[in-house]
């Protein structure tokens, strides 16, 4: 709140008086099994239904985490946490490897190596993110950040859910530098080199 940063996109909203917080893109959180994992043929569970059985989880400074942390309240149960990481390369490698299931947004399902992974929708609790672009309300923004934050906005100002059936759009833990960079590369990959249809 010193001003240090013109804008933040995040994965929970900023709840201060002197924030503005505006929903940027929605997207589905799904359970990533091995292969060899007994629901693995399933397209879809409750989640309930893997109440017992090993999470590998994202560590407490990742906004996911909350996330994760409310679907599973919702269902009753508490996770059994085997293993805690914030790279979701190694997250899906341990998963691939049979140590547990993990939750996966939409995003990675293209952008990760799933081999030997398979994907399971969540019936319930929903399992979504929304992501958040913030700034504080009396700070001054250069010009750049308010014709980014506008570009952002606009860019996403028809509702979108990202699913793995359709374009996918936006990864980003806050904080983590380096989740906050493999955003940037990826969203403006996206910009400058593809045509998406939305």
């Amino acid at each position: 709140m010193n001003g240090d940063i013109d804008l933040c996109i995040s994965t929970l909203p900023i709840n201060h008086l002197e924030v503005h917080t505006e929903p940027i893109v929605t997207e589905e959180i799904f359970l990533a099994v091995p292969d060899s994992h007994r629901l693995a043929g399933r397209k879809s569970i409750r989640l309930e239904e893997i109440a017992d059985e090993p999470l590998i989880y994202y560590t407490t400074e990742c906004g996911l985490r909350e996330i994760t942390n409310d679907v599973c309240r919702q269902a009753a149960f508490t996770p059994n946490i085997a293993f805690e990481c914030t790279t979701p390369e190694v997250i899906c490698g341990l998963v691939r490897s049979g140590l547990g299931s993990a939750f996966l947004p939409a995003f990675l399902w293209e952008s990760m190596n799933t081999d030997s992974i398979a994907k399971l929708h969540i019936e319930a609790p929903v399992c979504r993110r929304t992501m958040w672009l913030s700034w504080m309300k009396n700070h001054y923004l250069s010009m750049a950040a308010r014709d980014f934050s506008r570009f952002v906005i606009d860019y996403f100002s028809d509702p979108i859910t990202i699913s793995t059936d359709g374009p996918s759009f936006i990864l980003c833990f806050y904080p983590g530098p380096s989740s906050f960079a493999h955003f940037i590369q990826f969203f403006m990959t996206k910009l400058l080199f593809c045509d998406l249809d939305i």
